[in-house]
């Protein structure tokens, strides 16, 4: 039976006096080690879940053959209040790396975990929850070395993988530098980003999620197991580019496509009707490509992001 241990990564003191922290929890003290880091983001939750199947797993078994360390609970406030954001600083924790004082406490949080993802790991992986949508593995796209390892990893998992932008102004824009696996890869160190379904996610997400981060595990001998299958996703969406498609109006968003489909080159995928039903808005792009995530129904804001894509350059 294999035994969990747990320390406490010191943050900042608050009014009473107590001090925050936020859990690690590692198994092994040896070999090949990865570092499992979320939810950055304190609204995206599926990924504990899946951590804790995990844990259950590794305790249940005597599959562990190297070192695993799981920091739990990131945006410790941003889970209290349900909010993506650190609600101590207002900024998103994962815009905030390598970290600094001049991004208040979301700034703190990241430099502690900046920190200890420069120690020796194989990889580092940033496991996140992205709404109505198909598990997939994020590649920051830097012409770098550990890009090609990375690939090779994304490939063994059978989890969907993408590159992000291609676009470097818009990669920079976006902020997508001072992500944690962002600010990583472009020193070389091995970072992926793991997507969850978060809303409108069926059993089969759930296991081909697990069996797909399983697999990552063995692929690094952290594990000593077989090879898990992940079915059912187009591998046609493997080495595409992520796109951030947005609306220009505010009102009800219907839409026409389901995570993981194909679409042809300025079809439907969704439409902005106004309060009487009149379309506003079609929701179209000039490439071909598969679905990521998308809003299915409710209201959206003017320009605000309503479905994720994987298209060619």
């Amino acid at each position: 039976m294999v035994k969990r241990s747990i320390r406490f990564i010191p943050l900042f003191k608050i009014f009473d006096g107590s001090e925050v922290s936020i859990p690690m929890i590692s198994y092994g003290d040896s070999g090949k080690r990865v570092l499992i880091v979320t939810p950055l983001h304190g609204n995206e939750v599926t990924p504990i879940y899946l951590i804790w199947r995990v844990m259950e797993y590794i305790e249940s078994s005597d599959a562990l053959k190297g070192s695993l360390d799981i920091v739990l609970g990131v945006n410790f406030y941003g889970l209290l209040f349900n909010m993506r954001v650190d609600p101590l600083s207002g900024r998103d924790i994962n815009r905030s790396f390598p970290g600094g004082d001049e991004y208040g406490s979301s700034g703190h949080i990241a430099k502690s975990i900046y920190e200890l993802a420069h120690k020796g790991y194989d990889l580092v992986l940033d496991i996140h929850g992205a709404g109505y949508s198909i598990p997939h593995i994020i590649i920051d796209y830097l012409d770098l070395e550990v890009t090609d390892y990375l690939i090779e990893v994304a490939k063994y998992s059978g989890i969907p993988y993408i590159w992000d932008y291609y676009d470097m102004e818009k990669y920079y824009g976006f902020g997508l530098d001072r992500t944690l696996t962002g600010s990583l890869v472009k020193l070389g160190v091995p970072s992926l980003t793991y997507e969850l379904p978060t809303s409108g996610y069926s059993d089969k997400d759930m296991v081909n999620s697990f069996n797909g981060l399983i697999n990552i595990l063995s692929y690094l001998d952290v594990l000593d197991c077989d090879k898990l299958d992940v079915e059912d996703y187009p591998k046609e969406v493997n080495g595409l580019f992520r796109r951030r498609l947005y609306s220009e109006h505010g009102g009800f968003i219907e839409a026409f496509k389901e995570p993981g489909e194909y679409f042809i080159q300025y079809e439907d995928l969704a439409v902005i009707k106004n309060i009487l039903g009149e379309v506003l808005e079609r929701i179209r792009v000039d490439k071909e490509g598969y679905i990521i995530s998308i809003r299915r129904t409710g209201v959206v804001k003017p320009y605000e992001g309503v479905t994720s894509i994987a298209t060619v350059r």
